[in-house]
């Protein structure tokens, strides 16, 4: 089987196969007292296969090119698991509302890896080439009016 492959204008995405088969995604809101409220989203699927592939000729009179190694889906990136967080104050000035917020993203910080370098016959094979992006928080301000 010939590797779902091609030419990339960058490192990213270069062999993803996105084929899970389980997901989930659980969010809600809990407003508090006095205006605030404090909001979470968790997310979880299970890792994409792993397409890992050779350049050879399989004798078949087309010549050199990418060939799979083993099944698609036998090897796969582990599952992802990702929490995000949002607390905010809302603030009546009349006639404006001030929200302030702040949000953290990928709260336990994983580094889980998304993407490797698939190609066997490659210097840098099985490089990590893309992960999780890390924890980041944020903070803002929306007025209303």
């Amino acid at each position: 089987m010939v590797a779902p492959s091609g030419p990339s204008s960058g490192p990213a995405f270069q062999n993803v196969f996105t084929n899970s088969r389980w997901s989930f995604s659980v969010a809600g809101l809990y407003e508090l007292p006095w205006g605030f409220a404090v909001a979470a989203n968790v997310y979880g699927r299970e890792g994409y296969p792993y397409l890992q592939w050779i350049a050879t000729d399989p004798g078949d009179g087309l010549g050199t090119r990418d060939v799979l190694v083993g099944k698609i889906g036998a090897y796969r990136y582990p599952n992802l698991f990702d929490a995000d967080l949002r607390l905010q104050k809302a603030i009546a000035l009349q006639p404006l509302q001030l929200v302030l917020s702040i949000e953290v993203f990928n709260i336990a910080n994983s580094a889980t890896v998304l993407q490797r370098q698939g190609d066997v016959g490659f210097g840098d094979y099985y490089r990590i080439v893309e992960t999780l992006n890390p924890r980041v928080v944020r903070a803002g301000a929306r007025v209303s009016f």
